[in-house]
């Protein structure tokens, strides 16, 4: 988002009025984000979705010039396009490829059609889904950033309970929430518990 908000800020309404393109998101995990939660999003969206197209290595050059010209860069570097390309090329199943053995040792995630497939949406139809992405600004660090989504979420829980006269939210009832939410909740809890 903190990409999307500086694409937003910093480009002409030409460019804005481009669609972006995802690929490999069920790559995304990790770092207490959960393929369900992904999965839902994606739900969520499909009704935006402009197109969707699945990248086949063996018959589109297009996309045989990607894997070449992402292998002629320092394939170590980028944990996702090694996996997509990897895909691309046939592998399946929790495949490594050998260059990244040394980086990734417990969280590996399984290759297969899903990996190779790209949506594209309009950049205004999916913003206009996040909640806190206005009140991103240049000038904030990651920390701020991580403030103003668990403040975001925080009020609207809050008014969300409100008008159904429940309590505020607690710990115990963070299994509603998406995982990574879950993990935002629980470290404000323990540092205002010590």
């Amino acid at each position: 988002m903190s990409h999307a908000r500086a694409i937003d800020l910093l480009s002409s309404d030409e460019v804005k009025s481009k669609y972006i393109v995802v690929i490999g998101t069920n790559l995304e995990v990790g770092h207490d984000v959960l393929k369900s939660d992904i999965d839902a999003r994606l739900t969520a969206l499909s009704s935006d979705a402009i197109f969707t197209w699945l990248w086949q290595y063996e018959y589109d050059d297009n996309v045989r010039r990607y894997v070449e010209i992402f292998h002629h860069c320092c394939p170590r570097q980028s944990i996702v396009h090694s996996l997509i390309c990897a895909s691309l090329q046939g592998h399946r199943g929790y495949y490594l490829p050998e260059h990244l053995r040394s980086r990734i040792t417990k969280s590996v995630v399984e290759l297969g059609e899903e990996t190779c497939i790209s949506i594209g949406y309009h950049f205004d139809d999916v913003m206009r889904h996040n909640v806190y992405f206005k009140r991103l600004t240049p000038e904030m660090n990651l920390h701020q950033v991580y403030d103003t989504i668990y403040d975001t979420i925080s009020h609207d829980l809050s008014s969300v309970e409100s008008a159904s006269s429940h309590r505020s939210i607690s710990l115990s009832q963070n299994a509603q929430l998406p995982h990574f939410i879950q993990g935002v909740f629980s470290s404000e809890n323990k540092s205002s518990s010590t």
